[in-house]
């Protein structure tokens, strides 16, 4: 199936790459035990707000780029 959607294999590749950096930082995969609902909570508002600047970032380069070739 992910030969042939481009999409979905580089979604799985991205997954397999970040599952490998996990477990050498942190030694294993990912537990749902590890942290309480309020940690897991607050580590994804983190990873979120990460995203949200990222995107505003992209954001301001497209118009940039927008405004200078226009």
């Amino acid at each position: 199936l992910m030969d042939k959607n481009k999409v979905l294999k580089e979604v799985h590749e991205l997954l397999l790459n970040q599952s490998i950096k996990v477990i050498e930082k942190y030694g294993e995969f990912v537990k749902s035990d590890n942290l309480s609902t309020v940690e897991w909570i607050d580590h994804a508002r983190e990873e979120i707000i990460d995203t949200l600047v990222y995107l505003t970032c992209l954001r301001e380069r497209i118009e940039n780029e927008r405004r200078d070739n226009s």
